[in-house]
């Protein structure tokens, strides 16, 4: 029997990530990981495999402990419209716990080393979570009257998850807060303009 671990994996993993959150993949070396985490190398191969494997658990972790909170902003308390403007107003907020800006999932998609492909898988599922979410909260305010009848459902779901994706690019340098403060001021009047006239 092995011996019990002396650590907390969901608090490595949360190191981890904002490690690789703040200089990607390629920037993060083994010792910037021994760093952040407070374990040795072996302790991290025996816990997560190599750099790669936990680079994946780091997705995922970011999946669940970052990505999935916001996406409940998109049903909680109300869906429709009003979901999907708190979200957005989310991208305004100064972000917490010490994390980047941007967004991990997408910096990961435009990592400049070829992409893996079981990162690329995870990238694609996080787009498509991201689309579903906004084509569940439209389909929501489609059934209460709150939607006009000419918005189509999945063009307006597709052009969402592109504009939160683009601010999270644009969110990746420390100078774009006015950028991004424009760019969802003109998501929310497009919001507007898609409420039906009552």
């Amino acid at each position: 029997m092995g011996r019990p671990r002396s650590f907390d994996e969901g608090e490595v993993l949360e190191k981890a990530m904002l490690r690789f959150w703040r200089s990607g993949y390629d920037g993060t070396t083994l010792e910037d990981l021994e760093r952040d985490t407070g374990l040795m190398r072996v302790s991290l191969y025996n816990a997560f495999g190599d750099k790669r494997d936990l680079f994946l658990a780091c997705l995922r972790h970011y999946r669940a402990s970052v990505v999935s909170p916001r996406l409940a902003l998109l049903r909680d308390p109300s869906p429709g419209l009003e979901g999907i403007r708190r979200f957005f107003l989310r991208v305004l907020e100064t972000p917490s716990g010490g994390e980047p800006g941007g967004c991990l999932m997408v910096n990961a998609s435009v990592d400049e080393t070829p992409l893996d492909p079981e990162v690329l898988q995870l990238v694609r599922q996080h787009f498509q979570v991201m689309e579903e979410f906004f084509t569940r909260a439209l389909e929501g305010s489609r059934s209460c009257g709150e939607l006009r009848a000419d918005i189509e459902i999945p063009a307006a779901a597709a052009y969402l998850l592109a504009v939160v994706q683009g601010l999270a690019v644009v969110g990746r340098s420390a100078e774009s807060g006015s950028r991004v403060r424009r760019a969802v001021q003109v998501v929310l009047d497009q919001l507007e303009s898609w409420r039906a006239t009552p």
